[in-house]
């Protein structure tokens, strides 16, 4: 074997490299989910005066109160509902941040910080994003409770 079968060899397989991936860039992005089409930023206008079906914030509005306009659930039929979906988050303890529901999109944060959007009228996750950790990290408790995540992160606001 002379050393241009060698250089040979490693063009060959540059070549067969390049192929796969031309090809692995050229595989067309997911589509964007239903739920994310249209879905509308978080303005100090919005968190001010919410549409009743969003729960943009901690108790839903500035002033603490926690009540839905929703008349959809009454003391009559509420003995009859059933779950329509259920969603494991993958942590099984120290869920204590409260969802926060915009156009339609429900954020969930978990311990281990882990944020995780929902298509509220399906149950189905429209994406996941857990934080990487360094390797050298030490957690005294490492699944500790996260709340207001969403909102330290900057994940709802537009500004």
């Amino acid at each position: 074997m002379t050393p241009h079968h060698g250089i040979l060899g490693i063009a060959a397989l540059a070549c067969a490299l390049a192929t796969v991936l031309t090809a692995a860039s050229q595989t067309p992005p997911a589509p964007v989910p239903l739920a994310l089409q249209n879905y509308k930023p978080v303005t100090m206008e919005r968190l001010k005066k919410p549409e009743d079906g969003d729960w943009l914030m901690i108790r839903r509005t500035y002033d603490g109160w926690g009540y839905s306009p929703l008349a959809q659930i009454t003391p009559k039929n509420a003995p009859r509902l059933q779950p329509v979906w259920v969603l494991a988050t993958g942590v099984n303890n120290g869920h204590e941040a409260t969802p926060i529901v915009n156009d339609g999109v429900m954020f969930v944060a978990t311990p281990g910080s882990q944020v995780i959007a929902v298509d509220v009228r399906t149950g189905t996750i429209l994406w996941r994003y857990k934080r990487p950790l360094p390797d050298d990290v030490i957690f005294l408790h490492p699944n500790q409770p996260r709340r207001g995540a969403l909102r330290r992160q900057g994940l709802l606001c537009d500004g």
